[in-house]
C-alpha cells in the first residue's frame, strides 16, 4: 500500500496582508504580517512508511497536480504495479485517476461527496472499487508527519531560495529514510519480523 498526502512548513519569511477590522461601527482596515508557509507533500510506502518521493511548494498548491508531478518521477524508478494507493478527497480528479490506472496502481481515493461520474471513464471505476477498510491505513502517513514535527511541533524551512527550499524536502525525505533503514536494519539483527500493517492486522 502508499499513500499521498501534504502538511505545513512554516517558514521565517513574513507577508504583509490587509485584515479588515470593525471599530466603532466602522470598517477600516489595517496592514499585518503573517508568517509565510509552504507544503511539504509526499508519496510513501504504508507498510513500512518509507518516503518514495517528495515536493516543496507554496502553501496556495493544491495537492492534486502535485501528485500527478510525483507520481511521474517514480514511475520509472519503482515496481508500483498492483500497489494500491490511498489518498483522501484532496487528491479526487480524473486526471489522477487516469494516470494510477496507467500506471496499474489502484486508486483507493475517497470521492467528494455530491460527485459525479456518469462521464468521467476513470473516477467512475475507481468510484465502484472504493474499498474502506483499505482506505483506514491511509493515516498511517501521518505517522512521517507526526514524527517530524513533534520537535518543534512544526516543522520549520530558514530557506529563502526557491531552489533551496526544494533541497529542504529532499534533505527531509533522505534523512527519514536513513532512519528507517537503520530501524529495520536493527530489527533483522534482532531477529524481529516486521511484516506489512495489512498483514499484520
Amino acid at each position: 500500500m502508499i499513500g499521498a498526502d501534504s502538511t505545513g512548513v512554516e517558514t521565517d519569511i513574513y507577508d504583509k496582508k490587509v485584515k479588515p477590522v470593525k471599530r466603532k461601527n466602522e470598517k477600516k482596515f489595517e496592514e499585518i504580517r503573517v508568517k509565510r508557509f509552504l507544503k511539504w507533500h509526499i508519496i510513501a510506502i504504508l507498510d513500512y512508511l518509507v518516503i518514495l518521493a517528495s515536493s516543496i511548494t507554496s502553501s496556495r498548491r493544491h495537492d492534486s497536480p502535485v501528485l500527478r508531478k510525483m507520481l511521474k518521477q517514480v514511475k520509472n524508478v519503482f515496481d508500483l504495479h498492483g500497489s494500491t494507493m490511498n489518498a483522501d478527497g484532496a487528491y479526487d480528479g480524473e486526471p489522477n485517476y487516469e494516470l494510477l490506472c496507467e500506471m496499474n496502481i489502484h486508486p483507493n481515493i475517497r470521492q467528494r461527496e455530491g460527485s459525479v461520474n456518469k462521464i468521467l471513464r476513470y473516477r467512475k471505476k475507481a468510484s465502484k472499487e472504493f474499498d474502506a477498510d483499505v482506505y483506514h491505513y491511509r493515516g498511517l502517513i501521518e505517522g512521517i508527519f507526526g514524527a517530524e514535527e513533534k520537535a518543534d511541533h512544526q516543522l520549520h524551512c530558514r530557506y529563502f531560495i526557491k531552489q533551496n527550499q526544494k533541497r529542504f524536502g529532499i534533505i527531509r525525505s533522505i534523512g527519514w529514510n536513513v532512519r528507517v533503514l537503520n530501524r529495520l536494519e536493527c530489527a533483522n539483527k534482532l531477529r524481529i519480523s516486521v511484516l506489512p500493517y495489512a498483514i499484520a492486522n
